[in-house]
């Protein structure tokens, strides 16, 4: 229903992340605003703030969408993503084309529990994290997660606007099921994905399809054998179809360093998604006015976030649209881990109170899961996703005609002025709704008079209501040229648009103060309490002439100097020390014969990062699956004369 008049956006003390401080209290009133005294308040998300209700958070288990343009004055990765990356209080996966996200966050979510970082184009992994290293084939030893899989990775390799024939529909169902298969296959038989690319991009039928048909047979397994001798005893033509649109699908593969970053495996995702949501987190300082031991930890970060460790994920690449299909297959893969976690608590009536955050920078490019509006549509899988695009132009070219609904889907939406695109303007005019706007009408007439009166005339007034449009395409494109920082939020649960206001994290004392005080404490205990974490990237807090710190009081700005100072000494004092090298396993798949009687076997050893180095393994007699060969110094190599990594060659059945 219209409503009279058109508001005024709200006004904001410029002071108010200020005001809302306490002296060794940064995030007192920002977690009364989270949790309150509802633990669902856990899972809500950080949106900005209002001159009317302050803090602003997303309802529980809902998601928000970004709507901002590339390269805006706040920025929607440094005001929306970094925030909620920051302060999540669960497993998070964050996506960027930059490490963007991971220096402004890695000071602070290293607090949560471990920093991954996984650059499945090869580029070298951010100093201080943990390389993750990752294979669809991991995952695929679940039928159903690997047809999800092979499923997601076909479907984001397509370009975003083809429209496809009925024979293309087709092939592309037919490669999903060749792909699932394989990774299935590969799982349970002890192959990697290097056997994956052979065998498809190489057509090997002789030498590897006709193999694996009888091992099928053999075990029993009638579904993958009958979908896979399907496609086998097809017409030529239409084989070489199948196996040619699945070979598109894994063109990624074929890139610089992409197979290499599939060798040995190490990330648990189910480990992962559980976390450790019990156990105490003294890193975190959970403060209440009767906590004498919260006092003395003297960690100021996070309020009553105390209980739990949960790891981060940053995934980078430059290539963001050759690599979706591997980076939408590893989502795919924590969807499954989800799943299976919380089904098992359900089933014990535990409580799946933590979630896994999904934050997705150029969502439509580097992240674009294929039935992303179902699984929004479904909901309650235990993510919450922040999604970012730049207009609604790459939700429609990625997604079709369900890339609108992600208006509907995305509970919260927010729009950032600056867009282009005029149907993205149009949509969100309209959805802002209209107001009646009172009107008042004069209208004359004359006539042809008789008599002394030669004309007459005659005048008369209504009074009546216009519609108007409460957010006209003008306000949308543009916004609110004196506050840049202004933008639209069209919140949960009604159609009715806010003016709000965004806190970008170089720029907001909630922000500054908590990354001030959590990296100041790392120093309290010196250069061996935990050495590896001054490796990592401090954020860019004093960028633009110290503008971002003008709002701190001078003892804020003196402990940023002394932790810029020490953290940069610290470092230099790691690097010059020796380390030992990182363990490496390599999974080898042996015949019943090998594995009783011993062999030997030669392995590549490509986790040294060398070229045609190869070592002798000798596999004693009377191994089983699933024990492990230690070959000692022979993994990663130390530094400044430390230790080399052991190898640890672990049996498969084969």
């Amino acid at each position: 229903m219209p409503l009279f008049g058109k508001p005024k956006p709200p006004q904001i003390p410029q002071n108010w992340h200020w005001d809302m401080m306490r002296e060794n209290n940064t995030f007192r009133a920002f977690n009364k605003q989270r949790r309150s005294a509802a633990p669902e308040n856990d899972r809500r998300l950080w949106i900005g703030i209002s001159g009317v209700s302050g803090p602003i958070f997303c309802n529980p288990d809902t998601n928000l969408l970004a709507i901002a343009p590339a390269r805006h004055a706040i920025g929607k990765t440094a005001s929306v993503v970094v925030p909620n990356v920051m302060t999540w209080p669960g497993p998070v996966v964050s996506t960027s084309t930059k490490i963007d996200v991971l220096r402004a966050t890695a000071a602070i979510r290293s607090s949560w529990g471990t920093l991954w970082h996984w650059t499945p184009d090869a580029e070298p992994t951010v100093p201080g994290c943990n390389q993750l290293r990752w294979s669809p084939v991991a995952e695929s030893a679940d039928w159903d997660t690997a047809l999800d899989m092979s499923s997601a990775m076909v479907s984001a390799s397509k370009k975003s606007d083809a429209r496809q024939s009925d024979a293309g529909l087709h092939f592309e169902g037919r490669a999903q099921s060749l792909l699932g298969v394989l990774l299935w296959s590969a799982a349970r038989y002890g192959h990697d994905m290097r056997w994956v690319f052979s065998v498809i991009t190489g057509q090997r039928l002789t030498d590897e399809i006709v193999p694996l048909l009888k091992q099928l047979n053999q075990d029993g397994h009638r579904l993958q054998l009958d979908i896979l001798g399907g496609i086998y005893k097809a017409p030529d033509r239409e084989r070489a179809s199948v196996f040619s649109t699945a070979a598109v699908t894994l063109r990624v593969f074929e890139r610089s360093g992409v197979l290499d970053s599939t060798d040995n495996p190490n990330f648990d995702m189910e480990g992962f998604v559980r976390g450790v949501p019990v156990e105490g987190n003294w890193d975190l300082l959970y403060e209440s006015d009767d906590s004498p031991q919260a006092r003395a930890a003297q960690l100021g970060v996070f309020p009553n976030y105390a209980s739990g460790w949960f790891d981060t994920i940053y995934i980078s690449a430059k290539s963001q649209v050759e690599l979706a299909p591997i980076v939408v297959a590893f989502l795919t893969s924590i969807r499954a881990a989800v799943a299976k976690v919380r089904g098992e608590k359900a089933r014990l009536g535990v409580d799946s109170r933590h979630r896994v955050l999904f934050a997705l920078d150029e969502m439509a490019t580097m992240a674009p899961i294929p039935q992303l509006p179902e699984i929004l549509a479904i909901g309650g899988e235990g993510i919450v996703t922040l999604g970012v695009l730049q207009d609604m132009g790459q939700a429609r070219q990625r997604w079709g005609e369900q890339g609108m609904a992600l208006l509907s889907l995305f509970q919260n939406v927010l729009v950032f002025p600056g867009t282009r695109d005029t149907a993205t303007i149009n949509t969100f005019s309209e959805l802002g709704g209209d107001y009646l706007m009172p009107m008042q009408t004069t209208s004359q007439t004359q006539g042809k008079g008789s008599g002394l009166f030669e004309y007459t005339e005659s005048k008369s007034q209504n009074e009546g209501y216009e519609r108007w449009k409460r957010l006209t395409p003008d306000e949308i494109a543009n916004g609110n040229p004196e506050r840049p920082d202004e933008v639209l939020l069209f919140p949960h649960g009604t159609a009715e648009a806010l003016h709000i206001y965004l806190l970008p994290y170089w720029s907001a004392n909630l922000w500054l103060c908590a990354t001030v005080d959590q990296t100041k404490q790392w120093l309290v205990g010196g250069v061996d309490a935990e050495p590896w974490r001054y490796n990592l990237p401090l954020p860019e807090l004093d960028r633009n002439s110290s503008r971002s710190l003008r709002n701190l009081n001078e003892e804020y700005v003196k402990t940023w100097a002394f932790v810029k100072g020490n953290w940069t000494k610290f470092a230099e004092m790691i690097q010059s020390r020796p380390q030992d090298g990182n363990d490496a396993i390599i999974v080898i798949a042996l015949s019943a014969e090998e594995m009783a009687n011993g062999c030997n076997q030669v392995i590549a050893m490509d986790h040294r990062g060398t070229v045609g180095e190869f070592v002798t393994a000798q596999i004693p007699p009377g191994v089983e699956p699933g024990m492990r060969v230690r070959l000692k110094g022979l993994a990663i190599p130390g530094r400044n004369g430390g230790a080399d990594g052991d190898l640890y060659i672990e049996i498969a059945a084969g």
